[in-house]
């Protein structure tokens, strides 16, 4: 399919037929790399919607859902997904969607004060409070980004908030990048993009969680069936004993197991 990205410095874009990520870092005309992306998800708010928050008019040029775990439960997964926005004279901001609800961000110029040796940051005369640390990293791309997108991009991110308001840190291996913004109700999303917001609060990591675990479930009785199998098999002759109904008193019982046994 042809390429065709909407802003000259864009560095990825993905394919509108076959997902692909593709790295436009170099720019069109030399060698573009791509990455496949076999785990598609499904944007609540489907990419080009236009939409008015604060009296602003926004479209959305790109999605990313991404997956996070933090220290303390490092085998429990969470999912979120963020809706990269434009507005030709505000520039970028971001819609993020999670299970805890909607929240509308725009990157900082500069890092806020820290406080506490990190455990706090005041920033335009608020002190807000860690809340959360975790780790992330990018599950599937769609759209068109400003910067360099890649699957599996890991970053350690940092949460803090003050009422509704929040303050996030995001470090990468190059760079640290600091959001500011606030929680937004669900009514009002719904009112912006025409959209029930209510619905599909980025689910997916729960639904990965949830498909992970049908498949070790899955994997488990299969692995059990087949020790039942070789439990229950033996090379019993039915031309020399009574295979049906073998006991400890008529005919041979091999390790005591009989072919009509309680196994599970």
């Amino acid at each position: 399919s042809s390429i065709k990205p909407l802003f000259d410095d864009s560095k990825t874009i993905t394919c509108s037929q076959c997902k692909s990520i593709i790295d436009l870092s170099s720019g069109i005309g030399s060698e573009l790399k791509a990455a496949t992306q076999d785990n598609p998800v499904n944007p609540t708010i489907a990419l080009g919607t236009s939409g008015q928050l604060e009296n602003i008019d926004w479209q959305i040029v790109g999605f990313q859902h991404r997956m996070g775990t933090s220290p303390q439960e490092p085998d429990e997964s969470f999912g979120w997904s963020e809706y990269l926005l434009y507005n030709p004279l505000k520039g970028f901001s971001f819609l993020v969607e999670s299970t805890e609800g909607w929240s509308w961000v725009k990157p900082m110029t500069g890092a806020p004060k820290s406080l506490k040796n990190g455990q706090a940051v005041e920033y335009l005369g608020k002190t807000y409070t860690q809340t959360e640390t975790y780790s992330a990293k990018t599950y599937y791309v769609l759209g068109e980004f400003y910067w360099r997108v890649s699957l599996d991009q890991n970053t350690k991110n940092t949460d803090y908030s003050c009422g509704s308001s929040l303050i996030n840190k995001e470090q990468s291996k190059d760079e640290i990048v600091w959001s500011h913004g606030q929680k937004l109700l669900p009514t009002v999303v719904s009112k912006a993009f025409n959209i029930d917001a209510s619905k599909g609060l980025s689910e997916v990591g729960d639904s990965q969680n949830s498909k992970l675990r049908k498949q070790i479930i899955l994997w488990s009785v299969i692995i059990i069936l087949i020790i039942i199998i070789v439990k229950c098999s033996d090379d019993c002759n039915p031309k020399i004993e009574n295979c049906t109904t073998r006991s400890s008193g008529t005919g041979g019982s091999y390790g005591g197991y009989s072919s009509g046994g309680s196994h599970k």
